[in-house]
């Protein structure tokens, strides 16, 4: 019933805005209940899988990494890249970058879960390190990624990842 131009009773507010309200509450549990089906189920393939291996690459060569580089019994922080070019002049730090790169690949994700290979090479072709943990099937992706280093040399890392 309208009493004025432009005002309505109270009896039509009140159900419009029980509905407004109902419409609300379903539109979050809807929106709640997708969000936790869609991070559960997930897969990550084709180009998504492709930009996740050059990211989980890039991160492995960002990871920081404790070395003693002066002998001063200090250690000095650099990151995996740079414990590469390190190794590629010289041998001795060759098992840290082992030690290293087992530690990061076997306990962090994805690679618990996953068939990967990583390949560090000189560019004359001679391998630094090579880790693998199985053959990959056919349908892998590959990342590759190159570090310059001393002496206008250049390292190269190469990734390869296939999801489980």
């Amino acid at each position: 019933m309208v009493t004025k131009k432009g005002q309505e009773s109270i009896l039509t507010d009140a159900p419009g805005l029980s509905v407004l309200i109902m419409l609300l509450i379903i539109f979050v549990l809807l929106m709640f209940f997708a969000k936790s089906s869609s991070l559960h189920n997930s897969k990550l393939s084709g180009p998504y899988l492709e930009s996740y291996n050059d990211i989980t690459l890039l991160n492995y060569l960002r990871t920081q990494v404790e070395i003693d580089i002066n002998n001063d019994n200090k250690l000095d922080v650099i990151n995996v890249a740079d414990l590469i070019s390190l190794v590629s002049s010289d041998e001795k730090y060759k098992p840290k970058l082992i030690e290293v790169t087992k530690r990061i690949l076997e306990n962090t994700a994805p690679f618990d879960r996953s068939g990967w290979n990583l390949q560090i090479e000189k560019d004359d072709g001679s391998k630094l390190i090579e880790f693998n943990t199985k053959p990959l099937s056919w349908n892998y992706y590959s990342s590759n990624i190159s570090i310059p280093v001393r002496e206008n040399k250049i390292v190269s890392v190469k990734l390869d990842l296939q999801m489980l």
